[in-house]
């Protein structure tokens, strides 16, 4: 018996154990905010007489009137639908095909005017470096009459005194003379 009651004690003292640790567990639990659950009596009851209302009503009679006209359209409808299939132009794919023509005109036209627009610059730009060039020989020109004026006041007056003269055939005959050296230096 001894045994017994052993067994009984310990399991006294087991169950001593666990009731403390159920109370101190039960001093841990959090206490949380209370949550007001709104009240919607009066929503609800407002929406139980609407419902009321339209069970009431005559919902049966207008449903079977709304379903007896959209099978009334549905007959009115063939069955088989008939497909075209033509390989033709019709009224609306002309205006498609006229606008589609437009179009390609259109770009044709805006491409050659790129192209023109390109060639002019091209040109221009030659035109520019020919001019830019002609300057450069313009300044040394006018570089090196500055050194003669300086340099040879003599010659200078009498450039100027056949200038007056005879400007086109002095300037003609200067540049032949200067073709002509130019020639002889080649040589």
């Amino acid at each position: 018996m001894e045994s017994i009651e052993e067994k009984l004690e310990t399991m006294e003292q087991v169950q001593e154990t666990l009731l403390e640790k159920v109370k101190h567990l039960e001093e841990q639990v959090r206490e949380y905010p209370k949550v007001q659950i709104p009240d919607y009596t009066s929503e609800l009851k407002f929406l139980y007489k609407q419902v009321q209302a339209f069970i009431q009503s005559d919902y049966h009679q207008k449903l079977n009137s709304t379903v007896q006209s959209i099978e009334v359209i549905l007959d009115r409808i063939p069955k088989v639908m008939e497909v075209k299939n033509h390989h033709h132009l019709e009224l609306k794919s002309k205006t498609v095909s006229i606008i589609f023509l437009i179009m390609v005109i259109g770009l044709a036209i805006s491409i050659f005017f790129a192209i023109h627009f390109k060639n002019q610059r091209n040109e221009l730009q030659s035109n520019n470096i020919a001019l830019q060039r002609n300057n450069a020989n313009l300044e040394d020109e006018a570089i090196n009459y500055y050194l003669v004026r300086a340099h040879f006041p003599e010659i200078e007056k009498i450039i100027t005194r056949n200038i007056r003269k005879d400007k086109s055939g002095y300037i003609q005959r200067a540049d032949e003379i200067i073709e002509t050296r130019k020639k002889l230096k080649n040589h």
